[in-house]
């Protein structure tokens, strides 16, 4: 049987939450910090293309990012090869799995909510 504790469920929730939101902020931050870089770098090719300096393939560059975004979503949507032996091992652990699960659920919740949060506001 699982307790709660109203003080601890809202600790955890909150503790999570803090956590989250700052997490989600210093994600943004670093996504803008790290788009503005690509960008510049995209733009000293682009004018020392111009000027005769470098010369750039940019169809090679562009198949390039084309692939690392695939890889990228399927490494995110992409099937998990380990899952079988992972659910064969829930099934061992039993019931305790729930109590884990339930366990975890105020904090996990929280931090979710507040990375959520965090990003949107970053």
């Amino acid at each position: 049987m699982v307790e709660l504790d109203p003080m601890s469920l809202g600790l955890e929730v909150g503790g999570g939450g803090v956590l989250g939101f700052l997490t989600g902020y210093a994600a943004k931050k670093v996504v803008k910090v790290v788009a503005v870089l690509i960008g510049a770098q995209l733009a000293l090719f682009k004018f020392l293309e111009t000027r005769g300096v470098l010369e750039v393939n940019w169809e090679a560059m562009y198949t390039g990012a084309s692939n690392t975004t695939r890889a990228a979503a399927n490494a995110t949507m992409g099937g998990n090869e380990t899952g079988n032996a992972t659910a064969n091992g829930a099934e061992a652990a039993g019931g305790g799995l729930f109590e884990s699960f339930l366990s975890m659920l105020p904090v996990g919740g929280g931090f979710a909510a507040g990375a959520l949060i965090g990003f949107r506001r970053g």
